[in-house]
């Protein structure tokens, strides 16, 4: 399953994400692929920065590991950010609060994004 994971964070600058993102490497799941999707610069920054997190989720446990790390590195994080994992037209958010119970939150993926088996 391919997963979008974007970070809701007013007023951001791109850290968070990029927080996220060293967490998930740092974590080394197997049958999890990341990558960073690139949005074209804004009007005076240099370069490109990324917007998102694409990442392609294997069969077998690899998906319910990777929901407990987003959990895990969003409980440490300010009552304002907000996780959006996506898939096709359907999104899921996920803030501190719900990252509290991640086994609910689970629960609510498992429903919003059903598997067909592997990838």
């Amino acid at each position: 399953m391919d997963l979008l994971v974007e970070i809701g964070d007013p007023g951001g600058t791109g850290r968070e994400l990029e927080s996220l993102y060293t967490a998930l490497v740092a974590a080394d799941h197997e049958d999890v692929d990341l990558a960073r999707r690139t949005a074209p610069g804004q009007a005076g920054a240099m370069g490109l920065a990324a917007d998102a997190l694409l990442i392609a989720v294997g069969s077998g446990g690899a998906g319910v590991a990777l929901i407990q790390a987003i959990c895990t590195w969003l409980r440490s994080r300010r009552s304002t950010i907000r996780v959006k994992i996506s898939t096709g037209s359907t999104t899921v958010e996920v803030d501190v609060s719900s990252a509290r119970h991640p086994h609910d939150v689970l629960a609510l993926l498992e429903a919003a994004f059903p598997t067909d088996g592997p990838r």
